[in-house]
């Protein structure tokens, strides 16, 4: 097989479209580890994705282990080529499992869109801020985009 010919992975990832990132709104922000999370993006893509999602999961890693916290998805919808909007709420993380001594770190929030077929089409992410105030543990979720 020559250097020239792409393989059926390269040739798949250039059929996929493209997507621009326009606008990232994280609320409440910043606030406690555990609170609600208000995710709004605005985005562009370069081609109809039929029954697309998003796929919404909270990494925290350790030294001795990875916490990957789903926290759910979009429901399913059509977006036309051009400029689409997406929100996501979940009312509560959930960290209870994970000690406090992990948390308080870096974490990465990220947002996957996906295709009917469960096609990776991009990744936002989002990296989360974990400290310790006072007695409780806050989060700051940076804006990709800032």
């Amino acid at each position: 097989m020559s250097d020239a010919k792409m393989t059926d992975d390269e040739e798949h990832l250039t059929q996929l479209p493209k997507v621009d990132v326009l606008r990232v709104d994280i609320s409440p922000n910043p606030t406690h580890i555990s609170d609600e999370l208000n995710l709004e993006v605005d985005f562009a893509v370069s081609q109809t994705v039929r029954e697309g999602y998003w796929e919404v999961q909270y990494l925290v890693d350790s030294v001795l282990r990875r916490h990957i916290i789903k926290l759910g998805r979009t429901e399913a919808t059509d977006y036309a080529r051009g400029e689409n909007h997406f929100q996501f709420t979940t009312p509560h993380i959930d960290v209870s499992d994970i000690k406090p001594s992990n948390l308080a770190n870096c974490g990465l929030l990220s947002a996957t869109f996906k295709s009917k077929d469960g096609d990776a089409i991009m990744d936002l992410k989002m990296v989360v801020q974990v400290s310790k105030q006072g007695e409780s543990m806050q989060r700051i979720i940076y804006n990709p985009l800032e």
